[in-house]
């Protein structure tokens, strides 16, 4: 049930906040008070196409969002199939139009197109007007009342999950069929291409940053160790480097220990200090002795880094990750293609063990049964139901609402048709409507007769 309406710039209306509480609800007016403006803003978020002449003058959007309760309506298949966050208790559903006439549409906050907001609304609201019921031509709603009144419920639900798994696995065969042919046709360029790949002998270790690295080093190799020199010098040299004149400074504040007793403390210090750096001098002369300019390690470099810049050109990659998952997908699709018939061999048969299960046999024939034997009474009682209202009506001089002589049918009736599974697909022929029980050639028919 819908438990919260929100109306935003939706053409006369300003801002509107609607709260519905459990149970009936009645929104009364004089013609013009405005109820024809929230049915259609309420259809926005339905899935109706949407123009700029909705938002109101002078705005920029119109916002409709609605939050609704979908508990116990079974749509968790529906968001898992969407890839949409599942909240049983506030489904919320958002329609935001611009004065531009751009249209966007969110179901709990994300965005979805107009087909799959416009799928869930009409599982969850029925518009009603007169002469009018929308959801009577509709194919789905036609096939769950078939279900309804056979008790198929708990059946379907369990049916629909095992005919999933096929339809999957089936989807599944397909695609390989699919891009079997399509590589067929490319075998000898890709083949050219996983031989090109692996003789760069690729791996993933960070290879390419390395040797950037190492390129760039001995570009300035003697930039290098001309700075690293004169620090090495400034550090360490015999006459005026810092480490003489700190180890100067520590005799003379060690000398006057007997006349100032922190002295001797200060003298530790600049100690510690004079071995830290000592250590920062052998690390820097030991840099000095590994930078060294070899032009032939360089054009090796140079030549290794061009190849992979090369193939990340023409394989439109930005680095050596994306070439080797190509390499890798080419050698799983030429793997496909060498072992072709025995994969499709084994996938053709998980399809037909899929399609062949006992819970999907079973429960087809169990859905069948209960539309054979449980269809003439349910029937019956809602006949006797309708007679029964229309006497009463009579009787209390109600105004005539038409249906005295109306009658509702359900037949299920065998035919011979090429077995397939049960997908609730619909057609009209001579104002009948027809429910396809596909899984064993058999016909559900359910139709109005009305003699008035």
């Amino acid at each position: 049930m819908i438990t919260n309406l929100k109306i935003q710039n939706y053409a006369l209306i300003d801002n509107l906040d609607i709260t519905f509480e459990k149970g009936f609800s009645v929104i009364t007016g004089e013609t013009g008070a405005g109820k024809s403006i929230i049915l259609g803003a309420l259809s926005m978020i339905l899935g109706q196409r949407a123009d700029a002449k909705y938002v109101k003058t002078g705005e920029k959007k119109c916002v409709i969002e609605a939050h609704i309760n979908i508990d116990g309506y079974g749509l968790e298949g529906f968001f898992d199939d969407n890839d949409i966050e599942y909240d049983a208790s506030d489904c919320i559903l958002r329609r935001e139009i611009t004065c531009a006439g751009k249209s966007r549409a969110f179901i709990n906050d994300t965005p979805v197109s107009l087909a799959t907001l416009r799928d869930i609304g009409e599982r969850l609201v029925d518009i009603h007007s007169q002469h009018q019921n929308l959801m009577l031509g509709n194919s789905n709603f036609q096939l769950s009342v078939i279900d309804i009144i056979s008790d198929n419920t708990k059946a379907l639900a369990s049916y629909q999950e095992a005919y999933k798994i096929f339809k999957e696995e089936e989807e599944k065969l397909t695609n390989m069929e699919k891009l079997l042919e399509e590589s067929r046709t490319q075998e000898d360029y890709m083949r050219f291409q996983l031989a090109e790949l692996e003789d760069a002998k690729l791996a993933d270790t960070g290879e390419e940053e390395i040797l950037e690295q190492k390129a760039e080093t001995m570009n300035h190799a003697e930039e290098i160790k001309n700075s690293l020199y004169i620090a090495e010098t400034q550090l360490d040299d015999d006459d005026n480097g810092i480490l003489t004149k700190m180890r100067r400074i520590a005799g003379e504040l060690s000398s006057i220990s007997n006349l100032i007793p922190n002295s001797n403390s200060l003298a530790d210090r600049i100690n510690s200090a004079h071995i830290e750096l000592k250590d920062i001098s052998s690390e820097i002369r030991a840099l000095m002795d590994n930078i060294e300019f070899v032009p032939s390690e360089l054009q090796e470099i140079n030549d290794r880094l061009d190849l992979l810049y090369s193939l990340e050109k023409k394989y439109r990659c930005e680095d050596i990750d994306g070439l080797i998952s190509i390499r890798d997908n080419i050698k799983t699709t030429l793997s496909l293609i060498d072992n072709s018939e025995e994969s499709i061999k084994t996938q053709k048969e998980i399809v037909a063990r899929a399609k062949t299960c006992r819970q999907l046999v079973c429960l087809a024939k169990e859905i069948s049964q209960n539309c054979r034997e449980g269809n003439k009474e349910k029937t019956r009682n809602i006949r006797n139901a309708q007679h029964e209202f229309c006497g009463r009506a009579k009787q209390e001089r109600a105004f005539s609402i038409g249906t005295g002589r109306s009658h509702i049918h359900v037949q299920c009736k065998s035919r011979n048709a090429t077995p397939a599974y049960r997908e609730g697909r619909f057609w009209r022929r001579d104002s009948t409507c027809h429910a396809l029980h596909e899984s064993y050639g058999e016909q559900c028919e359910v139709f109005a007769d009305n003699n008035i």
